[in-house]
């Protein structure tokens, strides 16, 4: 699905949530930047310098889909400038884990900081990559998604905490 500023999809803007700064930043769908993967515009994130803003965009594409059945989670980004530098949007999963103890739980993947390249289009495998459990305490050690499936078998996405979310900012 190509989406544009007329045609969403699976892709509402939802709330800007952010617990970070009272001020959100903002989203405009963009010409380029330089010449994106997919095509001749991009989805821009704009956080400025104002107190550390979050800005979010979700999709509901993987509302109650068993995390095992997920085979491909890829996205691409361009970091025009980055303060601290490396800092490339993440993504993030809400779960519902079928489990009494921990119904819900939220996955976070973030490009490694090292990797990220100010100035250029990147491509992120989020499914081969580590993801980082949030609101879980204590915080467990980054997981992949498949190790993450075996421990949690019936785990599904919800569309109750935003599904799937990109997130920049904060």
């Amino acid at each position: 699905v190509v989406v544009t500023p007329d045609n969403l999809g699976s892709w509402p803007r939802g709330p800007l949530l952010s617990p970070c700064s009272p001020f959100p930043g903002d989203l405009e769908f963009v010409s380029g930047l330089s010449t994106p993967p997919l095509g001749t515009g991009s989805l821009q994130f704009g956080i400025g310098t104002i107190s550390s803003p979050l800005v979010t965009f979700f999709s509901r594409v993987l509302d109650d889909v068993p995390v095992g059945d997920i085979t491909a989670l890829r996205y691409s980004t361009y970091v025009a400038s980055s303060t601290p530098p490396g800092n490339a949007p993440r993504l993030v999963l809400s779960i519902e884990t079928q489990e009494p103890s921990a119904p819900f739980e939220q996955l976070m993947f973030t490009p490694p900081p090292a990797s990220v390249i100010t100035g250029a289009w990147q491509s992120w495998d989020a499914l081969a990559g580590t993801w980082t459990a949030l609101f879980v305490f204590p915080t467990p050690p980054p997981t992949t998604l498949a190790a993450y499936v075996a421990a949690h078998p019936a785990a599904r996405i919800t569309q109750q905490l935003g599904g799937l979310a990109i997130l920049a900012g904060c």
